[in-house]
């Protein structure tokens, strides 16, 4: 019987990951990103991001609305 379930368990598990995985597909950087060297907001930055994705979710508990932003 745990037999059983433990090789239920490891198939879902590896069902799971097969799913969850995206390709991304990546766009060419222009000559001003390419030559991007300092950031004017913040001269001390030492790294920028140039695009994020992600999702973002609305939680409601105890009447209290909270958002919570997923990055893919």
């Amino acid at each position: 019987m745990f037999k059983n379930i433990l090789l239920f368990c490891i198939a879902l598990i590896s069902t799971t990951q097969l799913v969850a995985q995206e390709s991304y597909t990546f766009g060419q950087l222009s000559d001003f990103d390419k030559n991007f060297t300092v950031y004017e907001k913040d001269s001390t930055a030492n790294a920028v991001v140039l695009f994020e994705k992600g999702n973002n979710e609305f939680l409601v508990i105890d009447n209290k609305i909270f958002i919570e932003k997923n990055i893919m």
